[in-house]
């Protein structure tokens, strides 16, 4: 089962025409357009490795804004679009008509704009959008675009289902009502690339505040301050009841409504730092009675965490099937893609996992074998060259660490789910590679 998948033509159209789109929305003269690499190249590096110099504003600068929506926005879609339509069929069946959304740090609305391209079967669900940033112009721009996306894929000329309400305001500040799904792509290493708190502390806090805006929090906040003195109770809470980051045995500081279904979509950028806090995110949305829809084959602790000198979960995207124009602005800008990397986690209140966790599989392993069942299996690295030979890729798997060899992995992908026939003892038994400690799993 592959992470990541094409659009259908339809859709992959509109990605292909995104600079004729814009221009219509947001035109730049000839001088503009021939300038435009050199502002791309500027904001990235602004955003990496010049990072102190970026104000907090900065699309509402109308250079700033214009290199990010025609670079950083193509590619943030392509990548999204791309996992979107890629998660299973029913991810997205908890969303009824007249719930409402928030997806903070929404800039010109990436995030929404690809789950209207990705997901066909939501476009006629009557969904209420919150898009929370800073700047009103990425928000009225990407309310625009979105608009112009909708037109082209609607079959009638009726306004599209979906209702945007713009939010001038970061994470923290109030909205009117309580949500179903709450998303961020992108957002959080800004807030905690440069913190000197614990990354840990932060990844609870934020966890915290992202489900109070949801339904599984009764409590309307008055203020921001509010929101945010709420998400610091809760975090201590955190803290109090479960001192171990990696136990998600614990009780929850939210309890799940039967019939108040919700989720929690978090992306961020392929880089240690960043799966390091999707990794914390995880485990104190798990402390939180939420369940992980995606990427992860298992609730048990995350052996792909980011830990200085350990491995980190991330996924690549090979950009061969990228929009033309977009790799050819790239080159331009001095910053060629070949590959698209992210980190990100996707939980809801329901459950969706069955597999069995490290600690089960560990406990069991001394009881008679039972028969043999499907062990799903995430592929999380590129093929390495293996001694004999072979060739491997790390995965991730409900006992932790896998290192999955044979020929049946060669030609797959990064993010692949595959499945092992296996039983407890079969997994208590398996073959330890010295030099990462993973457990070797042959898919010939």
């Amino acid at each position: 089962m592959k992470l990541f998948t094409e659009l259908p033509e339809k859709e992959r159209l509109i990605a292909e025409h995104f600079d004729s789109i814009i221009q219509d929305i947001k035109p730049l003269n000839s001088k503009q357009l021939a300038f435009l690499p050199h502002d791309i190249q500027k904001l990235s590096a602004l955003l990496t490795a010049e990072r102190s110099s970026l104000k907090a504003g900065y699309m509402n600068n109308a250079v700033m804004l214009s290199a990010y929506t025609r670079y950083f926005m193509r590619w943030n879609l392509f990548r999204l679009t791309s996992l979107f339509a890629g998660l299973d069929t029913k991810a997205f069946d908890f969303l009824k008509d007249g719930d409402y959304c928030l997806d903070i740090g929404s800039g010109p609305l990436t995030l929404p704009i690809a789950l209207y391209l990705a997901r066909p079967e939501l476009r006629e669900k009557k969904l209420n959008w919150y898009c929370m940033d800073t700047s009103q112009n990425a928000l009225a721009l990407g309310e625009n675009f979105f608009l112009s996306c909708a037109a082209r894929l609607q079959t009638e000329a009726e306004e599209p289902a979906w209702r945007i309400v713009r939010v001038k305001g970061e994470i923290g500040t109030r909205i009117k009502n309580k949500v179903t799904f709450v998303s961020c792509a992108n957002m959080f290493n800004e807030l905690y690339w440069d913190t000197h708190n614990p990354l840990e502390k932060e990844a609870k806090k934020y966890a915290a505040l992202l489900l109070s805006y949801t339904v599984l929090n009764k409590t309307a906040p008055d203020s921001a301050a509010a929101t945010k003195n709420m998400a610091d109770a809760a975090a201590k809470n955190f803290a109090r009841i479960a001192p171990d980051a990696a136990k998600t045995s614990n009780k929850a500081a939210y309890q799940t409504p039967a019939k108040s279904p919700c989720a929690v979509f978090v992306v961020e950028p392929g880089i240690p730092r960043a799966a390091r806090f999707v990794s914390l995110l995880r485990s104190a949305l798990i402390r939180s009675n939420m369940h992980i829809h995606s990427p992860c084959p298992h609730e048990g602790e995350c052996p792909m965490d980011g830990k200085k000198g350990g491995k980190w979960c991330h996924f690549i995207l090979d950009t061969e099937n990228a929009p033309k124009n977009l790799l050819a602005l790239s080159e331009k800008a001095g910053l060629p893609k070949d590959r698209a990397a992210l980190s990100f986690v996707f939980a809801s209140s329901s459950p969706v996992h069955k597999s069995i966790s490290k600690s089960s599989a560990e406990k069991s392993a001394g009881k008679s074998a039972r028969s043999a069942s499907p062990q799903p299996i995430r592929i999380c690295s590129d093929p390495i060259i293996l001694p004999h030979s072979k060739t491997g890729r790390y995965a991730c798997a409900p006992w932790g660490l896998t290192l999955v060899t044979g020929s049946g992995i060669k030609n797959g992908s990064s993010g692949d789910l595959i499945f092992a026939d296996l039983n407890t003892r079969d997994i208590h038994t398996l073959p330890v590679d010295r030099k990462s400690g993973a457990k070797i799993v042959d898919a010939e």
